[in-house]
C-alpha cells in the first residue's frame, strides 16, 4: 500500500476517473472523451495520468487534484492506442495506428 495513493478506471463510454485509493472517492471530475477510452496510465511517480481514446484524443491530468493539464487533439489517424510518460515528466509518447508521436508535456508541441 505505502506509495499507492491513486488508481484509475476507464470505460467504453468515453470516461476516465482517478480515485483516491485510501478513501475510495473520486479525485476531480471525470476525464471525458469523444469515443471509447483506449488507454489510461500513471506516470512513474504517480503524479500524472495520461489517457487517450477515440478520435485521436490524448489528455494529461494531475492525479493529485484531477486538474486537466493538457488536451491534445488528433496527433494522428485513428484512435490513440498506447502511451508512455518520461520519468522526468518532460515529454510523453503516444501511438496512433502505426505512428509514434513524442509530445512536450509543457507546451503540447510534437518533436
Amino acid at each position: 500500500r505505502g506509495w499507492i495513493r491513486h488508481t484509475g478506471s476507464g470505460a467504453d463510454g468515453g470516461t476516465v476517473q482517478v480515485w483516491n485509493y485510501e478513501t475510495g472517492k473520486p479525485v476531480g471530475e471525470p476525464i471525458l472523451f469523444n469515443g471509447d477510452v483506449t488507454f489510461a496510465k500513471f506516470s512513474p511517480n504517480g503524479q500524472l495520468v495520461i489517457s487517450g481514446g477515440g478520435w485521436g484524443q490524448t489528455k494529461l491530468t494531475n492525479a493529485e487534484t484531477g486538474e486537466l493539464l493538457m488536451a491534445v487533439q488528433r496527433l494522428g489517424q485513428g484512435n490513440a492506442s498506447r502511451c508512455a510518460i518520461s520519468p522526468d515528466r518532460g515529454c510523453f509518447a503516444v501511438v496512433h495506428v502505426d505512428t509514434l508521436h513524442v509530445v512536450d508535456a509543457k507546451t503540447g508541441t510534437t518533436a
